[in-house]
C-alpha cells in the first residue's frame, strides 16, 4: 500500500540532536533536522533532506532545489533508523513529488538501506556538470534533463526513463538502468566504469565504453558504439534473447572488447551489429559463457551478426577467442571445456564466415 504524506499533522518532528526520531502515521520529512510541512518548496543547499517511512510512501513538494557539493537526500526507516539491516526485507519506495532542479556545478547524495528507493518524476539542470550520486540506497528518476550529467555512485537499483540533455557520464561501482526508449535523443554517453543497463525494450543513442559494463537485454538497442578501454559488452541479464547495435560499432586500436555470453540447454544470447563495424588495428575480442541449468544442447549457435559487408568482423584483428594471455597474440584460444551437470562440453569459437554481406561469428558445443 502507497502512504501518501499531505499534512503537517502526519509529519514527525526529527530533531537530530540527540532526541532521535518521533514515529508518525506514515512518514517524515525533515530538512536539516526541522520538519517540513507537505506542499512547500524545498532547498538543499549543502545540507540534508530526510525521508523516513517504512512503506512506500509519496512526500509533496511545491519545487525541490539542489546546490553545492553536498546536497542529500537520506532515506530511513521510522522505527529503526537508517543503520537497520534490511538486505532482505521488502523493498520500499519513497517518492519525492514534485520537479527537481540543480543548480550549477551540483551534487545530490542519496543515501540510505540498500533496500530503499528515491523515486522522482523529474530531475534538470539548467546548466552542465552536475552529478547523481547514490549510495546504499537508489534512485529512480522518470524524466532527467540538462546539458551534461554524471550518473555515478555504488547502489545497484538505479534507473533513468528518459534523458533530454546533450552528455551522460556513468561512473563507480554501482548499476544503472535505462527503462525508455531514447533512441530519437540527441545525446551520447560515457561509460567509464561500473554497470549501464538496456532494459528490455529501451534504447539509448551513442555511448563511448571505457572500463565499464554494457548490458543489453532482451529486445534492447543501442545508437553507435565506441569501445575504448577493455570494456564488456553483457548479454546475461533475464532471459536469452537478442539484442541490437543499430549504429556503427567500433572497437579503437590497439584495444579489446569482451563479450559475455548467456547459455543454456534452449541456446544463446545474440547481439546484430545492424550499423556495420569499423574494422581497426590489433584488436581482440573476448569471449565469456554464463551457463545456467544442469545440461547442454550439442549443436551450432549464432553469437554475432554483423552487416554492411567489408569483412568487417574478420579483417585487421585477431578474432573472437576465449581470454588467454591477453600479452600474447600467440595464445588464441578457441575452444574451451566446460563442466555442466556433471557432464563435459566442448565449445569451440568460429571465426568469422561472410555470407552475401553478411558475416556471422558462431559457435559449437560437443558433449565430451
Amino acid at each position: 500500500m502507497n502512504r501518501v504524506v499531505r499534512s503537517a499533522a502526519v509529519l514527525a518532528v526529527i530533531a537530530w540532536g540527540g532526541y532521535g526520531v518521533r514515529a508518525c502515521a506514515y512518514g517524515s520529512m525533515a530538512l536539516n533536522g526541522k520538519s517540513i510541512t507537505d506542499g512547500t518548496n524545498i532547498s538543499i543547499d549543502n545540507n540534508t533532506l530526510k525521508l523516513a517511512a517504512d512503506t512506500d510512501t509519496t512526500f509533496h513538494a511545491s519545487a525541490i532545489a539542489v546546490h553545492g557539493k553536498d546536497a542529500t537526500i537520506e532515506l530511513a526507516s521510522t522505527t529503526a533508523g537508517t543503520d537497520r539491516d534490511q538486505k532482505s526485507a521488502k523493498p520500499v519506495t519513497l517518492t519525492l513529488d514534485g520537479p527537481a532542479t540543480f543548480g550549477p556545478q551540483s551534487i545530490l547524495n542519496v543515501k540510505g538501506p540498500g533496500n530503499y528507493l528515491l523515486a522522482l518524476a523529474s530531475l534538470s539542470a539548467a546548466q552542465g556538470g552536475c552529478q547523481v550520486n547514490p549510495q546504499g540506497a537508489s534512485v529512480s528518476i522518470d524524466k532527467l534533463s540538462g546539458g551534461d550529467m554524471t550518473l555515478g555512485g555504488s547502489s545497484n537499483h538505479n534507473s533513468v526513463n528518459i534523458f533530454d540533455g546533450r552528455f551522460l557520464q556513468f561512473y563507480g561501482t554501482g548499476t544503472w538502468t535505462i527503462t525508455g526508449d531514447n533512441s530519437s535523443r540527441k545525446w551520447s554517453g560515457d561509460l567509464g566504469s561500473g554497470t549501464l543497463v538496456v532494459a528490455k525494450g529501451a534504447s539509448i543513442p551513442s555511448l563511448t565504453i571505457g572500463k565499464g559494463t554494457l548490458a543489453l537485454m532482451d529486445g534492447a538497442s543501442t545508437g553507435t558504439i565506441r569501445a575504448t578501454g577493455g570494456g564488456t559488452i553483457d548479454l546475461t541479464h533475464g532471459p536469452i534473447g537478442n539484442a541490437t547495435v543499430k549504429g556503427q560499432f567500433c572497437v579503437y586500436s590497439s584495444n579489446s572488447i569482451n563479450f559475455k555470453f548467456k547459455l543454456d540447454a534452449h541456446g544463446c544470447s545474440h547481439v546484430m551489429l545492424a550499423g556495420g563495424v569499423d574494422p581497426s588495428n590489433d584488436i581482440r575480442d573476448f569471449v565469456t559463457f554464463d551457463i545456467s541449468g544442469d545440461a547442454l544442447t550439442p549443436g551450432t549457435y549464432t553469437l554475432v551478426t554483423g552487416v554492411k559487408g567489408g569483412n568487417t568482423l574478420l579483417e585487421n584483428h585477431f578474432g573472437f577467442e576465449f581470454k588467454g594471455d591477453p600479452a600474447n597474440h600467440a595464445n588464441i584460444v578457441r575452444t574451451k571445456t566446460y563442466e555442466v551437470g556433471g557432464k563435459k562440453y566442448d565449445i569451440t569459437i568460429c571465426t568469422a564466415d561472410e555470407v552475401n554481406d553478411t558475416q556471422k561469428v558462431t559457435m559449437t558445443v560437443k558433449a565430451d
